[in-house]
Formats: structure tokens, C-alpha cells, sequence
């Protein structure tokens, strides 16, 4: 009986996790045609609560967004699962970034409750392109480890937390539907590239974490020619320090290219 049990256990973690895939797959490379996409996600156990997405909110706006829920395992990606079908309803009715951001933050207070203790860190932003051919992007960063703006010609940029992760209520705190997002100019040939925790803290053999310092300094080396090769770069990286040591974190890399 138990070993019956343990076998249909074991069935229903490998179909969340065929789910789970497809849920993180659909977020489409060729979802506009002046973006190059490419991304990559690898879980700890089966399922977990890394989230991303691109979603096309109009033929001038793009948001896109990488997220990560604290812990790991059925719990994460439920949560994971719930907040990657709010913000594509929120974004297809072209809710304002501040809105968006503080529904979800609102979600999760509602997910979480009073008596567990979760939370979500989130940079989420929004593409417009510009008449002159160039973009804008806007963007909020909710204590998640900074992504990378690389642009074609300058030094690589740290997108660093505007305030803090999602789904904790901190006494004082401004609401965030009056937070401003940050704004950037962008241009043709630049790229963002986001990615979750388990990239940076994942130990090597002698139990060494793998820093955001180290990742940036390996960013100013030079930036493949496509996104794809840009991630296998990134990926060789990581794997080249984490030898044999174990998976410690759901990872996931994200590289979104201006054309």
C-alpha cells in the first residue's frame, strides 16, 4: 500500500511539473518581432516557484517580468501558478504598472494570511517603443536580485530593488500605487537580462556561493551574438562553479535582446 501510494505521489509531482513547464514555456520568444528572446529554467524538486513571462500588451507595449517565491516544492509553485495568471489577466486589461504591482502585492497578503510566512520577489517592467525607433522601459524591482541592462555600447547597468519584496506587510510602507516606476531609455541592440537567486547562490564543491559580483564581472566579458548563445554562456558559467555539488535552488535566466 505504501509503496502504491509513494508510486502515485511520484506521478503526480512529474505532472505538475509537466504543467509547471508548459506554464514557463509559454512565455513566447517570438512574441514581438523587434525583441529576441531566450530563456531557461531548471527546477529543484520537480516544481518550484520560479515565475517569467512576456506578455504583448499592445504593437507599442511589452511587459515582461522574472519573479521567485520563497521556498520550494507543490507550495511555491501553486503560488507561483496563481500570480503568473494575475498579472497576464491584469496586463491584457492594460492595468498601470503601479496598480499591477500593488494588486499582486495585495494577492499575496491574501495568500499568505496571518498565519504563513511567504513572500515573492518580482522585477517586473514595461517595453514601449518610442517613435525615433528607440525604447522606454519602466520598471519596478521588488527585492529581487538585479538583472543586467547590457547595453551595445556603455558599461553593463545593475537594475537594483525599488522597494521591498511582495507579500509582507511592512509598517510604514508607501502604498504602492503612488510608487513612480523607474524609467530608462533604451536602444536598438540592447538587452536585459534577469534571472532568480538560484544562479547566484548556488555553492561549488568547497561550499562558495556564486556572487552577483562574480556574475557581473563575467557580463562585462562580452555578450554573445544571439540570446541563445548569450544564456548557454551564462549556463556553462554557472555550471563550470557549481561542479559536483548539488542543485541547491530552482534557477531560471531570461535574456531579452532590442532589435
Amino acid at each position: 500500500m505504501l509503496k502504491l501510494q509513494q508510486q502515485a505521489y511520484e506521478q503526480e509531482i512529474a505532472l505538475a511539473s509537466r504543467i509547471q513547464r508548459r506554464i514557463l514555456s509559454s512565455a513566447n520568444p517570438a512574441i514581438h518581432p523587434r525583441l529576441e528572446i531566450a530563456t531557461f529554467h531548471m527546477p529543484h524538486q520537480g516544481v518550484g516557484g520560479d515565475l517569467f513571462d512576456f506578455v504583448r500588451v499592445n504593437d507599442q507595449q511589452t511587459l515582461f517580468y522574472v519573479g521567485d517565491v520563497s521556498g520550494k516544492g507543490i507550495s511555491a509553485a501553486l503560488v507561483m501558478s496563481n500570480l503568473q495568471g494575475q498579472i497576464r489577466t491584469l496586463a491584457n486589461l492594460d492595468v498601470p504598472l503601479p496598480t499591477l504591482v500593488a494588486q499582486l502585492h495585495s494577492r499575496l497578503l491574501q495568500l499568505y494570511g496571518d498565519d504563513e510566512a511567504g513572500f515573492v520577489t518580482l522585477f517586473i517592467g514595461l517595453l514601449s517603443e518610442a517613435q525615433d525607433g528607440r525604447y522606454e522601459l519602466h520598471y519596478f524591482n521588488a527585492g529581487h536580485p538585479p538583472p543586467f541592462l547590457l547595453r551595445r555600447s556603455g558599461p553593463v547597468e545593475a537594475l537594483p530593488a525599488t522597494f521591498p519584496m511582495l507579500g509582507i506587510a511592512i509598517p510604514g510602507q508607501l502604498a504602492l500605487e503612488t510608487q513612480e516606476p523607474v524609467r530608462l531609455l533604451l536602444e536598438p541592440g540592447d538587452a536585459l537580462f534577469a534571472y532568480t537567486d538560484g544562479l547566484i547562490e548556488q555553492p561549488n564543491p568547497q561550499g562558495r556561493s556564486l556572487d552577483v559580483e562574480a556574475l557581473e564581472q563575467r557580463l562585462h566579458s562580452g555578450m554573445p551574438t544571439s540570446a541563445r548563445e548569450f544564456l548557454n554562456a551564462i549556463q556553462a558559467f554557472w555550471e563550470e562553479h557549481k561542479g559536483s555539488a548539488p542543485l541547491e535552488d530552482d534557477i531560471s535566466l531570461v535574456l531579452c535582446r532590442l532589435h
